[in-house]
């Protein structure tokens, strides 16, 4: 059966291969460039889609101990190397480092949400009132 998590995951990976498809192709530019501006510049919205993306996907796979590297974040990684290298080839769009280290940064950041809230403990107190 599939999780829920992984539903989740795959919906927002998703969700930012069509913005970034839409970019690539001149479509889209008040979607994506509304997200941009909601978020406060695209530094931001690389971080942000990165850590949200980074932190379904741990939830959907999670590891079966703590790791310092993960195969997912190997995996994202590796998928945000390949979106801004294809866009140094694509006329419509170019290569930013800057991009990249916002979209990994946000990878870690979302690892690190992940682990910190699936090892913290939730303690519900329940008061009896005689």
């Amino acid at each position: 059966m599939v999780s829920a998590f992984r539903i989740m995951a795959i919906a927002w990976l998703a969700f930012i291969i069509g913005l970034s498809a839409a970019k690539s192709a001149g479509y889209g530019s008040s979607l994506w460039g509304g997200i941009e501006v909601f978020l406060g510049g695209n530094k931001q919205m690389h971080f942000a889609m990165a850590c949200v993306l980074s932190f379904l996907a741990h939830l959907a796979f999670p590891a079966s101990r703590f790791r310092l590297v993960t195969p997912v974040l190997m995996i994202l990684v590796l998928g945000c190397v390949t979106d801004e290298l294809l866009q140094y080839y694509l006329p419509t769009r170019h290569f930013n480092l800057y991009d990249f280290a916002a979209s990994l940064l946000g990878l870690i950041a979302g690892y690190c949400i992940f682990h910190i809230v699936s090892h913290t403990k939730v303690v519900v107190s329940s008061s009896r009132s005689l």
